[in-house]
């Protein structure tokens, strides 16, 4: 089921996965850092409210690249607090862009009180199959 859609992400819940999926779009590029911590907090709320086992966030399309102080503040605000409602398996489809790329990594590596898995994927097939064993 669709919870919100706009030019910069997607939120699906899956109820028969327990599964919570965001996807980024190109429209990111030149997306407001207000604008991120906005759709970040957004999706704490989806985790608070269906409480997913399972969480994909695919940046396949996404262009904005996280500052080193947005990483921090993601760390802090948005991850810590995704995963204290039993995410227990992260899967993170990687951007084409190699400076996402680094900057998501470095994101859920400031995250230092992590109690979930999180693995990076170059396809949501991939993630899904790894959920599931």
């Amino acid at each position: 089921m669709e919870l919100y859609s706009d030019i910069y992400i997607k939120y699906n819940y899956e109820e028969e996965n327990s599964l919570l999926a965001f996807y980024w779009s190109e429209e990111t590029e030149n997306m407001p850092d207000e604008k991120y911590k906005e759709l970040m907090l957004l999706g704490v709320g989806y985790t608070k409210t269906y409480n997913p086992k399972f969480l994909i966030n695919n940046s396949i399309k996404k262009t904005y690249v996280t500052t080193v102080e947005m990483q921090e503040w993601v760390a802090k605000n948005a991850l810590a607090k995704i995963f204290e409602n039993g995410v227990v398996k992260f899967a993170i489809i990687e951007s084409d862009d190699v400076l996402v790329q680094l900057a998501t990594e470095q994101a859920v590596v400031e995250d230092e009180d992590k109690k979930y898995e999180v693995k990076f994927f170059n396809d949501e097939e991939d993630a899904r199959e790894w959920f599931l064993n």
